[in-house]
């Protein structure tokens, strides 16, 4: 039996193996949250050993800023916040950033941090989103190409985050990366 497709409403029942013998659902709710409630999941996964205010973004207080929080049984558990902010990589009328994604470690490999993903990009495209980009960690790549992104460019540092690629998501049907023609990353 497969569990019903919530998508829409932002929710989604994920199933957990915890081993051989066992398994266990976690219902998630997807919802619009503050940046002070997104600042302690940034914190606690992207900066667990470094300075408290680099999880603080220019542009988290902006009014076009959205932070998104997916709840597992009303504990806030993975964040993202999408920024409307040029990129530094294609040009593309409306793009938006995609900054701060964290994921707790409890419920990493259940399909939260896709589900949220998801959800914000479904809401930054109904806000006229043309491409929507990030800084994503080397060792989330897979993830963010199961998701519809590509690389772009090569591998490089950022300080106190370690190594990332430029991903980008075009919602349109091209974009222009200069020597490279995209098309719809998401097909």
């Amino acid at each position: 039996m497969t569990a019903p497709d919530n998508r829409r409403r932002g929710r989604a029942r994920l199933a957990c193996h915890g081993g051989p013998a066992q398994s266990r659902d976690v219902t998630v709710q997807i919802r619009d949250i503050c940046f002070s409630e997104a600042r302690a999941i940034r914190l606690a996964v992207l900066r667990p050993l470094g300075p408290g205010s680099d999880v603080a973004y220019p542009g988290d207080a902006s009014e076009r800023a959205r932070h998104f929080g997916a709840f597992a049984d009303d504990t806030l558990v993975a964040v993202a916040t999408f920024l409307p902010e040029p990129c530094p990589g294609p040009d593309a009328t409306d793009p938006w950033r995609l900054r701060g994604m964290a994921t707790l470690r409890s419920v990493r490999g259940r399909g939260v941090g896709g589900q949220l993903l998801r959800y914000g990009v479904e809401r930054v495209l109904r806000l006229g989103a043309t491409l929507i980009w990030c800084y994503g960690r080397t060792p989330a790549r897979a993830f963010y190409e199961r998701h519809g992104f590509r690389a772009l460019g090569q591998e490089f540092a950022l300080p106190h985050s370690g190594p990332h690629y430029l991903f980008i998501l075009s919602a349109g049907p091209q974009v222009h990366t200069g020597g490279q023609r995209l098309t719809n990353c998401h097909d």
